[in-house]
């Protein structure tokens, strides 16, 4: 473990953060937001038995190409993505990259082993896992409403949501694949697919049931919100490349911001 990372290969566990200075502290934790493979009894134990489970999915092709270019995949795999896609998964394009990138990497994220990806019973388990334990379900490619449900969920207020995109790549950083690369992707990452429909349809019930007219109003207040902030701020896309210091994004060819420090508080 280091840094926002508790576990790259194995479930997280609370031994992970034991030699922590909050740990020795005694402290009680309100909030879990790191990297790690998801293990529910451990974190509930470590949050406490009134804990909310929020957690995202996203398009899985999508979720694979922006991570094989934000980890360097094809360092790994020494190919380009349309090739890989397109190839048989043997010798090392059967393996994940770095041992813990790759392949249905939302269920093996919630803690599915690789070796059960293609096992229909195991995935229908997992997923079942994740109904019965997260109260929350998000999507990406619909951030702003996640952020509406997100908000009257925990019975915030707008400014407790108001957001700007990190992390984002430049359109020149993202790799423009075949349909038939994509459709090999697809396929290769059916599981995954299984995931995200059954989430994407609770989404969509979710959206439903919180009503169309409240949904519209309300993320008109939020974006109003994220644009009041943003001219607050006197925030600015800039190339994350030639930015230095703390507002330099981890990784290249990312939009990053530069913020006007005498700017109103």
């Amino acid at each position: 473990s280091a840094g926002n990372y508790l576990g790259r290969y194995v479930k997280y566990s609370r031994f992970m953060i034991a030699n922590t200075p909050w740990e020795h502290a005694g402290m009680d934790y309100q909030i879990f937001c790191l990297h790690t493979i998801w293990n529910y009894k451990e974190v509930s134990q470590t949050l406490g038995s009134d804990t909310t489970f929020i957690t995202i999915i996203r398009d899985p092709v999508e979720l694979f190409e922006s991570l094989w270019v934000y980890a360097g995949m094809d360092n790994y795999y020494r190919t380009d993505l349309e090739t890989f896609a397109l190839s048989p998964k043997t010798g090392i394009f059967a393996n994940r990259a770095y041992k813990n990138l790759g392949r249905n990497q939302m269920l093996w994220d919630s803690g599915l082993s690789a070796r059960y990806m293609d096992n229909a019973t195991a995935v229908r388990h997992k997923i079942e896992e994740m109904e019965d334990t997260f109260d929350l379900v998000l999507m990406a490619e619909r951030f702003d409403e996640s952020m509406i449900l997100l908000k009257n969920k925990l019975c915030w207020d707008y400014k407790d949501v108001v957001n700007f995109k990190l992390n984002a790549r430049k359109e020149s950083r993202k790799t423009i694949l075949s349909p038939e690369a994509k459709a090999a992707l697809k396929e290769y990452l059916a599981s995954d697919y299984l995931l995200y429909e059954h989430f994407k349809a609770k989404f969509e019930a979710e959206v439903d049931k919180f009503g169309l007219p409240q949904m519209s109003h309300e993320l008109s207040i939020l974006r109003h919100a994220n644009e009041n902030m943003k001219s607050k701020c006197d925030l600015k896309r800039a190339d994350n490349d030639k930015i230095v210091g703390a507002n330099r994004l981890h990784g290249q060819g990312m939009v990053a911001y530069t913020a006007n420090e005498a700017a109103d508080p």
